[in-house]
């Protein structure tokens, strides 16, 4: 078989055609020609050394920026401890670095935990060391504690 032949059998051709065909109708849409890539529906989890689940970064809609960054429409940070969900992290749109590894947004953020809810204006985190800075505009409230605070008062 010649080089020309090998190149053009179906398994090699296909997977080329298909993602070329793919890239010249996304070409048509405005949106695609501001940022290249988009992704529906995306999970991307990240594993500490023993393969436990630390964290799974999760969004509605990811669009590759020419930049390098990626923006993500309706953001969930879920973080795990011994395969629970102990944490949400929620916001409408964020940018992704992926090669820093940190999401970053000006807009509104939420975080949930079992007994309390932060909210917030502008936030970074960073998946490496698993840290989530909230800029402004901080809210705290707590659930469920009323009674523990009443009985500690009383002692």
């Amino acid at each position: 078989m010649t080089m020309a032949g090998a190149w053009m059998g179906p398994r090699r051709w296909l997977p080329a055609a298909v993602a070329l065909l793919t890239v010249c109708m996304a070409a048509d849409t405005p949106a695609a020609e501001e940022t290249g890539e988009v992704i529906q529906g995306f999970t991307v989890p990240d594993y500490d050394r023993d393969g436990n689940l630390k964290s799974e970064l999760l969004g509605e809609r990811a669009a590759m920026l020419p930049s390098g960054l990626v923006r993500i429409e309706n953001l969930e940070i879920r973080f795990y401890s011994e395969g629970k969900v102990t944490m949400r992290v929620t916001a409408p749109e964020c940018i992704y670095d992926r090669e820093h590894k940190e999401a970053r947004s000006e807009g509104p953020v939420r975080i949930a935990l079992e007994n309390m809810i932060v909210t917030g204006k502008g936030f970074r985190w960073s998946q490496d060391n698993q840290r989530l800075e909230i800029f402004s505009s901080t809210k705290v409230v707590l659930k469920g504690v009323r009674g523990e605070i009443a009985e500690r008062g009383k002692r």
